[in-house]
């Protein structure tokens, strides 16, 4: 066999392992539908303190929509202790893998001295490519 035949089959392998290793989501692909799924936010993140989420500085979010060039959402729960948010994951997102890491760092950024403590909050970013 020759050796450009080895190394593609090399590679072939590698990414072929690869795609199997990541999670296909299988969720609901309309927002709405998928809030509707996961389990619900307690009643203390309903003050508005709590779910009062700063919108992303819009050249950091047209950056990241460029650069991924695909419509998509993710629904972030945390909890809010002493104005900050913390111990924020992503719920759910679609398509998976796109904007979960923004999502979060978002999340986190946002700060309210007055919103009184709540814990398994969800807020949702959508992600829309024009």
């Amino acid at each position: 066999m020759s050796k450009p035949m080895l190394w593609f089959l090399l590679a072939s392998s590698i990414l072929v392992g690869c795609a199997a290793e990541q999670k296909a989501y299988t969720g609901p692909r309309n927002l709405k539908s998928a809030i509707a799924a996961l389990p619900p936010e307690s009643v203390a993140c309903k003050v508005e303190g709590v779910k009062r989420m700063g919108n992303p500085d819009p050249a950091e979010w047209v950056a990241v929509t460029q650069k991924v060039k695909r419509s998509g959402w993710v629904a972030v729960r945390y909890s809010m202790v002493g104005g900050q948010v913390v111990d924020a994951k992503v719920e759910a997102s679609y398509p998976a893998g796109l904007y979960e890491e923004f999502a979060i760092s978002h999340t986190k950024k946002n700060r309210n001295p007055a919103a009184p403590d709540a814990s398994n909050c969800i807020t949702t970013l959508e992600f829309t490519v024009s």
